[in-house]
This record gives C-alpha cells, structure tokens and sequence, in this order.
C-alpha cells in the first residue's frame, strides 16, 4: 500500500507487483483496478506486472503511459491504449511479453526504447506519430509487419534495430512521401506496399479467407495483415477439399 504521505513516486524498474493500493488520503496518486495512476488519472505511473490478466484496456482520459510502467512484465500478453493516450515514455514496455498493441487514434509520442525486446509480431502506427527514437521496436524478435500512418517523417537508424524476421512495410501513402521520410538504409531490404490497405469491417470466414472475418486487408499481398481469425470447423475443411 502507498501510503498519503507519498507525494513523488520515481520511475519504477522491475516492479513484482500483483496489485497497488494507494491510501484514500493521498491526494497525489489514485489506484484504479489495482493500477497506479496520478490523482487526476492522466498518466499511469505503475502497472502490477505479476497481476493475472492477459490483457488490458487503459482507461479513456489517461493521457501518458509513464516510463517503465509495464517494464518486464511476463503476463499481460495484449493491451488497448484510448484514444486519449498522446504519449508512451522510454522503456514503458521493454523486455515484456507483449504480443499485441492497440493503439489509440491521437498517439503523438513513442519514446526511446519503449518497446524494446518485446513479442509483438505487428505494428500498426496511427497517423499522428511523426518520429521514432532510437531503440524504440529494437529487438523485437517476432516482428513481421509494420504498418506506417501517413504523420511519419523521420526514423532513428536503430529504432528497429535487429528484428531479423521483420519481411514487410505498409506505408498508408504513396511511394513519393515514403522517400521523403528519413529513415534507415536498411529499410531497401523490406518488401513496401503504398497505399494498397483497406479496412475490412465483417465479412463470412472460410478456406479462402483462411478464417478471417474482419481487419486490414492488403490489395498487394492479397491477404489480411491484421484482424479477427476464428477456427473454420474441420467438417467445412473437409467439404472443399473433396468438392469437384
């Protein structure tokens, strides 16, 4: 329990936490759902890395993800960021076992090593985050696909730093802007699409589909890049394999 009299909680490394609990009497920090956040819930200063959860939902209203808030976690596989989220700081999620991130609409700010040595296999970028710091994806061992918003105008050389699985790039404009952006020269050896991605809110699953029924569909790929999959039964499998 952080008692009233704390009033300045510093950057927290390493944290072993299953769950907070902040004093009613401290008027500087609150707990919400055993998370510590800043008395007016705006930015989320320590995640309890050992809670149980696979996944959460940051609360509409919080504005910053504080630095080395969920550092190291080994749990929480997918986390959802609001649309109010503007900021992530250094290290927020490095060295966890983060899979999958939803970013919220009015990210603006990813910092330095903020999502270092995580799994994600994914990254879609919204529109608004204009620069990538060093170290920021580095390490990402899982990473395939990144997905650029149309703001990005400038990537640090290490910023994804030894992702040796990493095959594709979506840029959501045309080639001439993806020239203009400074980044790494690296970036040559990656198959990039321009402007070929559309959203697809439901459609049927089937073979063809390989089971997806709603996510970003690449026209160049011909193929979903992300989205919902559910198991197509192995009855309908079955059925097209030996229809004439």
């Amino acid at each position: 329990t952080i008692p009233s009299t704390v009033t300045e909680i510093e950057p927290y490394r390493n944290n072993i936490f299953k769950e907070i609990i902040v004093s009613e009497n401290n008027t500087s920090y609150v707990s919400v759902d055993g998370v510590v956040f800043t008395s007016d819930k705006k930015t989320l200063v320590i995640y309890p890395v050992k809670n149980i959860a696979r996944s959460y939902i940051v609360p509409e209203g919080t504005e910053v993800l504080g630095k080395f808030s969920f550092e190291a976690g080994r749990v929480l596989n997918e986390i959802s960021l609001p649309d109010s989220l503007i900021k992530i700081e250094s290290d927020c999620f490095a060295y966890s076992t983060l899979e999958v991130v939803n970013f919220g609409a009015n990210l603006e700010i990813i910092e330095e090593y903020a999502f270092h040595s995580t799994w994600l296999r994914i990254v879609e970028l919204p529109d608004k985050v204009s620069t990538l710091d060093n170290g920021t994806f580095k390490y990402c061992s899982n990473l395939e696909t990144l997905i650029f918003g149309t703001g990005i105008t400038s990537i640090d050389y290490d910023a994804f730093g030894d992702n040796y699985e990493l095959q594709n790039i979506h840029y959501k404009v045309t080639q001439q802007q993806w020239e203009d952006v400074s980044k790494p020269s690296y970036f040559e050896d990656y198959e990039t699409h321009f402007n070929s991605l559309s959203d697809v809110q439901q459609i049927e699953a089937d073979c063809e589909n390989d089971g997806h029924t709603a996510g970003i569909f690449c026209s160049e790929c011909d193929d979903f890049i992300t989205g919902k999959v559910i198991k197509i039964p192995s009855s309908l499998v079955l059925a097209n394999s030996i229809s004439p």
